[in-house]
């Protein structure tokens, strides 16, 4: 019988958590999650980011499903929150299990959503009257994710995507300029966007997109180092080693970014559930010109608290070289 129940966690690190589960309370994946966390009370960790009716991890969104979301209580730096979840209602009878994805951890065992659910994400980020999701080409070696970038660059009409499999990539520098002036194409590599430090590419992505919308796509992955040029869209992905470049239309949403090098002129939307760590005086680097919009509920790390205006950034935070920057509540 499904019953009210306590999400309790103590910090282990800055803005970090193990939770706990107590009762019958599945916790699953709505836009992304590391882990599941099932009736046995099993501990999954996550990383809070803002609002007390969201719990996420790394900055994607899960929903908590329960018999009745407001007995839901979360204790959070000895902080009690009611009406923990918003997302509705559903009980968990403990009829099936809550799932593989992030247990285990065995060599080969795929975590989080299957091949078959990265095609069908893939697919439709293509556009589904272009491709079906059984032509997305499944990528499990460093190899296969070379060749697809090299069968991109020389196909330009033509609409590509990509599943990527669980793994660790180390194909070299990637190289790739990707060209929308003969054609509509859509380009698509969708890794594992619940938990995507178990997609690593070791390679420095430098690519060229000179499409004016975002049909070029990357979503659960994490990436060593990356320059990119023109629009694109980042979601559910990981900068552990900077994203920097000319990104113009770009944008980056539910995503860890560490450092931000920027130069030229452009937009950059750094849209909602990012986190951004600076280890330098300037994520931005004095030549930009750009615009850069920051949604109100980026948090800075250096800063410790979301950032809802420009007043919630110090100096030190952008360094004395940045030209513009805006904040938008809605982007």
């Amino acid at each position: 019988m499904p019953h009210s129940m306590r999400i309790k966690s103590e910090s282990n690190r800055e803005n970090e958590y193990n939770v706990s589960v107590d009762g019958g309370i599945e916790a699953k994946s709505g836009t992304g999650g590391r882990d599941h966390v099932g009736h046995n009370g099993r501990t999954a960790i996550g990383r809070v980011v803002s609002g007390v009716d969201e719990w996420r991890y790394w900055g994607q969104k899960t929903e908590i499903l329960a018999d009745d979301p407001e007995d839901l209580l979360i204790s959070i730096n000895n902080k009690n929150w009611e009406r923990a979840s918003a997302y509705g209602a559903k009980a968990f009878d403990g009829s099936s299990s809550s799932g593989s994805s992030g247990g285990g951890g065995s060599s080969g065992t795929q975590r989080g959503p299957s091949i078959e659910a990265r095609k069908q994400k893939a697919a439709g980020d293509a556009d589904s009257q272009y491709i079906d999701p059984s032509d997305v080409e499944v990528i499990r070696t460093s190899e296969d994710y070379r060749e697809a970038y090299e069968s991109i660059s020389k196909d330009y009409e033509a609409v590509h995507a990509f599943a990527v499999a669980d793994g660790t990539y180390s194909p070299g520098t990637i190289q790739a300029a990707f060209s929308q002036n003969r054609g509509a194409a859509r380009i698509v590599f969708c890794g594992n966007y619940e938990d995507p430090s178990q997609v690593k590419v070791t390679a420095n992505h430098n690519i060229i997109h000179t499409g004016k919308d975002e049909h070029l796509r990357f979503q659960g992955m994490t990436w060593s180092r990356s320059q990119q040029v023109g629009p694109a869209m980042h979601r559910n992905m990981r900068f552990p080693d900077g994203f920097g470049g000319k990104p113009v239309g770009a944008r980056i949403q539910d995503s860890f970014v560490r450092d931000i090098a920027l130069y030229g002129s452009g937009t950059l939307h750094i849209d909602w559930g990012v986190r951004l760590e600076t280890t330098r005086n300037a994520y931005i680097h004095r030549a930009n010109t750009a615009d850069v919009y920051v949604h109100a509920g980026v948090e800075f790390a250096s800063g410790g608290k979301p950032v809802t205006s420009d007043r919630d950034v110090r100096p030190d935070d952008l360094g004395s070289g940045l030209n513009r920057i805006r904040f938008a509540n809605e982007l």
